[in-house]
């Protein structure tokens, strides 16, 4: 039997899979040059604890970065939609607002959003995007891209080719 269906899921899967597998490898890099150069920033704290002699292995490291960067996506993506437009204000005040989505006869939404929160500012990034179609999109991409920059303080590479930083979506 032929199941085209299946063929297609698994080239939106592939497309989808790629860029969280360069997102992994920017990680893992980024936890090495950690260890070796801490700094003040919320990846060099947990490299840095220390409980009862036992410290964070790597792959746990790995897995709050994860977390860090997907936090608040499915407590946001749950709450009452309407269509791919996800009802989630109000935000608190000290967020800013990066892009705001409007759907016809509803309030505009805001779709990504920044805030430094708690007492050591931490940056947070927040989208309600994140469908696998929109993995598909170069525009989205380049949105996690700045965001990872942005999030873990990290200077953008003005003047260099960022295209190849940024995933390539599986035809």
């Amino acid at each position: 039997m032929h199941y085209p269906e299946r063929k297609r899921g698994a080239a939106r899967h592939n497309a989808a899979l790629l860029p969280a597998l360069e997102c992994v490898g920017y990680f893992n890099e980024l936890i090495e040059a950690r260890r070796g150069a801490p700094r003040d920033d919320v990846l060099s704290e947990p490299i840095a604890a220390e409980e009862e002699g036992d410290r964070l292995t790597h792959d746990e490291l790995l897995i709050n970065l994860i977390l860090l960067l997907i936090a608040g996506h499915e407590t946001t993506s749950n709450l009452i939609g309407n269509g791919s437009l996800y009802k989630v204000k109000p935000l608190t005040e000290t967020t800013t607002q990066i892009l705001v989505g409007k759907i016809p006869d509803h309030e505009p939404e805001p779709i990504a959003w920044t805030n430094l929160a708690g007492p050591k500012k931490a940056r947070i990034f927040n989208t309600t995007l994140g469908h696998l179609d929109d993995f598909e999109n170069p525009a989205f991409r380049k949105l996690l891209t700045n965001a990872l920059y942005w999030a873990l303080e990290q200077p953008y590479p003005v003047g260099q080719n960022i295209d190849k930083l940024l995933p390539v979506a599986a035809k």
